[in-house]
């Protein structure tokens, strides 16, 4: 019996970049604390 989770010979030839871009989503971030508000800045967000 194989122990291995993840067999990397079934998986097609897309670059891990761009498997990553089909599968994740951006989210905003903000974090409010006892009324300071933190988010992302503009550099951040791009």
């Amino acid at each position: 019996m194989s122990t291995v989770l993840d067999d990397t010979a079934s998986h097609s030839v897309i670059p891990p970049a761009q498997r990553l871009r089909t599968s994740m989503a951006a989210v905003r971030v903000s974090l409010q604390w006892f009324g300071v508000r933190k988010s992302l800045n503009m550099q951040q967000k791009t």
